[in-house]
């Protein structure tokens, strides 16, 4: 075999690879893409959460009333960064998240009441996590603490309600447990831990009193 051959050979090779290596990060990109949180506040008025915004690739959530969309927040994601879950919050036009972070947990509500179309800066605390809202961003009482562990415990499915890379149907009692951990890990401190209770992530931003 010609010295040639040889190179068409390897040429064609890594076109071969270079082909399969796009097309798998655009099955990747698209799959993404299609992870999407319906959160229905009623009256006409709900909230889309795209994991990853097709022509954006960032993480947004857009709240509509009635067909037209009302403002958007704008969260981080990276390869250990992204919403756990958004559901409807204790009050009415609120919606509850849990986000997750390399080392922490942030649980928060967004509250819908008033949007501003220049931004309403989150608190310090979650400025890495909310990158961009129109609307105001605050901690959870805790009183919607325990509104969030009774909603994760009494929903039949909250496939609606979760980002699973996964089928949320294959086993949903470990999804309840996992989100109520993770409700745990965004609010209660390590040093208010007891028993085997212990990790590593910490609150980002504990609950109001």
């Amino acid at each position: 075999m010609t010295s040639q051959k040889i190179k068409a050979i390897v040429r064609g090779i890594a076109k071969a690879t270079l082909l399969m290596a796009v097309a798998l990060v655009v099955t990747v990109w698209i799959l993404l893409s299609r992870k999407v949180v319906q959160v229905s506040l009623g009256e006409g008025r709900e909230c889309s959460w795209q994991l990853n915004q097709w022509y954006s690739g960032r993480c947004i959530l857009s709240c509509y009333e009635h067909g037209i969309r009302k403002g958007f927040v704008r969260t981080a994601k990276g390869l250990v960064e992204w919403p756990i879950a958004a559901f409807p919050g204790l009050l009415p036009n609120t919606v509850i998240v849990i986000h997750e972070l390399d080392n922490t947990i942030a649980v928060f509500t967004i509250d819908l009441t008033n949007s501003d179309p220049k931004a309403v800066p989150p608190p310090a605390s979650l400025s890495t996590t909310v990158l961009f809202s129109n609307f105001k961003v605050r901690a959870c009482t805790q009183a919607e603490v325990g509104y969030a562990k009774e909603y994760i415990s009494q929903v039949p499915s909250l496939c609606q309600s979760t980002f699973p890379l996964n089928d949320c149907n294959a086993n949903p009692e470990a999804l309840k447990r996992g989100l109520l951990r993770a409700v745990d890990m965004g609010t209660i401190p390590n040093e208010q831990r007891t028993g085997d209770f212990h990790y590593d992530a910490q609150p980002q931003i504990p609950p109001e009193n």
